[in-house]
């Protein structure tokens, strides 16, 4: 982790393909290289993942994003 880490976020997510976009859009306007994002997929059967895989690997984010998927057990 970096040491310069000063507000941590976890989002939980299920199902929010719908609402999760514009909840990313607002936080990656509020980034700053001393927040860190954690985003949990708890296995979900819409593309929130994907919309989850696409916001970590937008350039114009910090590098301070975490996804996880937990598959169904």
């Amino acid at each position: 982790m970096n040491k310069k880490i000063k507000l941590s976020i976890g989002i939980p997510v299920f199902n929010e393909s719908a609402n999760l976009p514009k909840l990313l859009k607002s936080l990656e306007n509020q980034l700053n290289p001393y927040t860190e994002i954690i985003i949990s997929d708890n296995s979900s059967k819409d593309n929130s993942y994907k919309i989850m895989e696409d916001f970590k690997n937008n350039p114009k984010n910090s590098g301070n994003i975490s996804i996880f998927k937990q598959e169904k057990i």
